[in-house]
């Protein structure tokens, strides 16, 4: 975890905007995944009124040899250059913006769970 800290510093630091995540951090947040927040929630919400439409017209649904016809169309309507660099501009990362990070956000995930919670199967 110190070194996925010390990247993360480096890149603030720096002003580096890195395209690969390390592979030691725990877990994320909206800041670092700007497309999560604005463009993969339009894109699945006409992606489910899809999926749903032509299963209503076919009783059948997309068919496997049409989805990636089908996805890639929506990804056009859902996902605009525009909404793509709204979301770098609401995350704090284009322009970039030092403040939008504190140490809260690079900190290791803490347990919050009072009981353990295994699969039904083990023992």
């Amino acid at each position: 975890m110190a070194t996925a800290f010390g990247v993360s510093r480096f890149t603030l630091r720096n002003r580096y905007l890195g395209l690969t995540k390390p592979h030691a951090v725990a877990h994320d947040n909206h800041k670092t995944q700007p497309c999560d927040v604005r463009c993969f929630g339009p894109l699945q919400k006409v992606w489910i009124n899809r999926v749903e439409e032509v299963a209503n017209d076919t009783d059948d649904g997309i068919q496997k040899h049409a989805t990636v016809h089908e996805y890639m169309t929506l990804q056009k309507v859902a996902i605009k250059p525009g909404t793509v660099k709204a979301a770098f501009r609401k995350t704090g990362i284009a322009p970039f913006d030092t403040n939008i990070f504190t140490d809260a956000n690079f900190a290791p995930s803490r347990t919050t769970s009072t009981k353990a919670c295994p699969p039904p199967m083990f023992p």
